[in-house]
This record gives structure tokens, sequence and C-alpha cells, in this order.
């Protein structure tokens, strides 16, 4: 890993860093579908978490809703159990079914190509109950932090 990084910086000319980052809908648990969508339009993709149920791992296309859906409690909760993080890039609609387009990370053997299409406004597996953003900005310490990271890793070498 510590040899990676002098091959990376020789071809860095900017760093950048995540600023800001911020819960849509100003605090945990507050954002709303509509939130999220008008943040896509406005700023692009989002990070969203959510807790797949055991049939998200046969998905290979269409919209995607699980077979429990509907028995999820939909009562305020103090925290949302989520185990799976992934890139909200769109949303659409087909056929009356509104849904968000959304970038996996199992690669592109996976599902639509790498994506999967899962229904939208309803909260799915809790996909519109933790959405966060942040600022991408270029980092005026040109990336130290990261490169003291490297050095530490390379002493416990």
């Amino acid at each position: 890993l510590h040899d990676a990084l002098p091959i990376f910086e020789k071809d860095v000319d900017k760093w950048y860093k995540a600023a800001n980052y911020r819960y849509i809908g100003d605090f945990y648990g507050n954002g709303s579908a509509e939130e999220m969508m008008q943040e896509l339009v406005k700023n692009g993709p989002i990070t969203v978490a959510f807790e797949p149920a055991e049939d998200f791992m046969l998905y290979s296309d269409g919209i995607y809703r699980s077979e429990g859906a509907g028995t999820r409690n939909k009562a305020p909760q103090e925290w949302e159990k989520v185990d799976h993080a992934v890139l909200l890039v769109g949303y659409g609609e087909e056929n009356g079914t509104k849904y968000w387009k959304v970038q996996n990370s199992w690669g592109p053997d996976w599902g639509e190509d790498g994506f999967f299409r899962m229904i939208r406004g309803v909260d799915e597996s809790a996909i519109e109950s933790v959405a966060h953003v942040a600022d991408v900005v270029e980092d005026e310490q040109e990336g130290r932090q990261v490169k003291e990271l490297f050095a530490q890793i390379s002493k416990k070498q």
C-alpha cells in the first residue's frame, strides 16, 4: 500500500477533499425522497445506505422491491439499521412505478451492469432514511493528511 503513494503523487496536480458533510433534511432521519431528488439535480450523486433483504442478492433487473416490503416498521426510530452503502445517481418512472437508479459496488456483472433500480417514495430497505452529501473542494493542504497516513502505515510494516 505505501508503495502506491509515490506513484500516485506524480500523477496528482490537485488534491481534493470532502467538506460540508451533511444529512439531507439537515439531521439524521429527516430527509425525504423529494429533497433527495432536488439534491441530485442540483449537486449530483448522493451517498445512501440501506438494509437489503436477503432477496436483494438475487436481483438481476427491473425495479427492486423486497418480498417483505410494506411489513417494515415505519415508526420513527432513533437509529435506522443499515449495512450497505451505495451511490444514488438518478431517478425515474417506469409504467407508473417511481424508482431510484443506484450504482452498487459489486461490479458490472451484477444487476443492470452494476446498477439497480429500487422503488422510490416508500423508503424501501430504509434507503430514504439516511441520505448524506458533502461538497468536493480543493484541499489547501495538498494531501498532507493522506501522505502522513501512508507514512505511518509504512513505519508499521
